[in-house]
């Protein structure tokens, strides 16, 4: 993750990478895409204001799973650790 990225993850949202991937496992689904993918890989998928959006809702919930649907075929889904 660059610099900037880094710093606007850390000044403009209020999530730090280290507890994101500590709590969460993300993994993103479409026909070409299968895979876990980390904070900066879902950032370079959906952008920033999506990623948030996401996280915010999986924070709040109370779900050890929690799926969201875009429309361009693209899952994305958050499981507790």
């Amino acid at each position: 993750m660059t610099d900037v990225a880094y710093n606007i993850l850390c000044t403009q949202y209020r999530w730090l990478v280290s507890y994101i991937s500590a709590n969460y496992r993300i993994k993103v689904y479409s026909r070409a895409i299968n895979r876990l993918v980390g904070v900066w890989g879902l950032v370079s998928l959906v952008g920033f204001d999506l990623c948030f959006k996401f996280l915010n809702r999986a924070y709040s919930s109370i779900d050890d799973k929690l799926t969201f649907k875009l429309r361009r075929g693209l899952k994305v889904t958050f499981y507790s650790r």
